[in-house]
């Protein structure tokens, strides 16, 4: 085996290195992140708005972490395809996006197998984020519609057509003339 052969297969060794250990920094970014999306649902059940703040705060700095992960991922691929062209394996684009699994053919097998599991737990918690997600989305639409109802009853406005819901008042907030608002729970004198 000359020293080409052994420096190339250093270097792309070092490339599957790179990759696992970024795939594998992206599934514990993403368990945090279905973790922090359970504790939102708990705040949103529990209507526990600062806890709900910060938990928004939590996940914007998760998403911002996620997103830096597979811009490093991107371009460990790039590095690792740019090394295979140098070397004259395989014949990959350089400006698009290249998948995981196409490469696993250039990849010593126990490590195709390894990074072929994480990007199968990768995309199992990515499916169970968007679950979470749809029922968080699910629980403040049902939050909001309880706080215009309960709005509506105590301004009185219920019962009126949308379009004479803000007759009493104008854009600017003065008094339309000629118009009264209805007696309501809010404007009662107790």
């Amino acid at each position: 085996m000359n020293t080409k052969t052994v420096t190339e297969k250093k270097v792309l060794n070092l490339e599957w290195q790179k990759l696992e250990s970024n795939l594998s920094r992206q599934l514990i970014n993403y368990e945090k992140c279905l973790d922090t999306g359970l504790k939102q649902r708990i705040a949103l059940v529990n209507n526990n708005l600062e806890q709900n703040q910060a938990i928004n705060k939590a996940q914007d700095r998760l998403i911002a972490r996620s997103q830096t992960l597979e811009q490093e991922r991107v371009g460990i691929v790039k590095e690792f395809c740019m090394s295979l062209l140098k070397n004259g394996y395989g014949s990959f684009l350089n400006d698009e996006a290249i998948k995981c699994e196409e490469l696993y053919p250039y990849m010593p097998e126990e490590i195709a197998e390894t990074i072929k599991n994480q990007v199968a737990l990768l995309k199992t918690k990515v499916a169970q984020i968007k679950e979470l997600h749809t029922i968080n989305v699910a629980l403040i639409q049902s939050a909001r519609t309880i706080n215009h109802a309960t709005i509506q009853i105590i301004t009185g406005l219920s019962d009126k057509k949308p379009a004479q819901q803000s007759k009493t008042y104008g854009t600017n907030g003065q008094m339309v003339q000629n118009k009264k608002q209805k007696i309501s729970l809010y404007s009662r004198k107790v």
